[in-house]
């Protein structure tokens, strides 16, 4: 077993990087380890009671009493005059005598409270261009599809001309052209219906930018 000195003790409170104090129930400080000395004490020469929660006499509801009704340790957070956070845990405690004490350690936490809000604003800002970019594409799906439907209105129409005089051609003129002549107006038709063919196609692809993704496997080599 271990064997450590009461002096070896002190020394590793006295270093550690965080503070730790220990309270009666009057909330008289009979420990406080350099850091809270330096951390806190060196700021305010208040009272326990007043640096911790601005008051003068003890509190029920206040969060390091709490170990004092309960008997179990206590979590808790806590901005300190110095305006650090603090990472706050009460244990109960027994001195020497029987009465029971609280031991209270806080962690400096602001770094990472700082890195955690930077961490959220940036999330937020995130979110916002997020936002912002949707309604962007929302509005150019918009643009895309009005336009798409005009240019197939006024694509159709002289594809209609195309088919329907080449057709008349066709049925009215057709004996008096030969076999070439006949060829080329079937051309013409072919091409026209293959052009509206894409224009369908085309509004087809717009309507598909705008609906949910499917996912499944595919064969490329097929």
């Amino acid at each position: 077993m271990f064997q450590t000195s009461v002096s070896a003790f002190y020394d590793v409170l006295e270093t550690l990087p965080a503070y730790v104090v220990l309270l009666d129930k009057d909330y008289h400080v009979p420990f406080a380890n350099k850091f809270f000395r330096e951390a806190v004490w060196r700021i305010t020469r208040k009272t326990l009671l007043r640096i911790l929660f601005n008051r003068t006499e003890s509190c029920e509801n206040c969060e390091s009493y709490k170990v004092m009704k309960t008997n179990a340790p206590n979590h808790w957070e806590w901005l300190g005059p110095d305006g650090r956070n603090y990472d706050i845990f009460d244990f109960p405690f027994i001195d020497t005598d029987g009465s029971l004490m609280i031991m209270e350690m806080g962690i400096d936490i602001t770094e990472q409270k700082q890195a955690q809000e930077a961490l959220l604003k940036a999330h937020e800002e995130l979110e916002l261009k997020v936002r912002e970019r949707t309604s962007e594409l929302e509005a150019a799906n918009k643009e895309l599809e009005a336009f798409s439907y005009s240019v197939s209105h006024d694509l159709r129409a002289p594809l209609r001309s195309m088919e329907g005089f080449s057709n008349a051609l066709l049925d009215d003129y057709g004996s008096k052209l030969d076999d070439q002549g006949r060829l080329y107006l079937r051309y013409v038709q072919e091409s026209s219906q293959l052009m509206a063919r894409l224009i369908d196609d085309l509004l087809e692809l717009s309507r598909v930018t705008r609906s949910d993704m499917n996912y499944e496997d595919v064969d490329l080599s097929e």
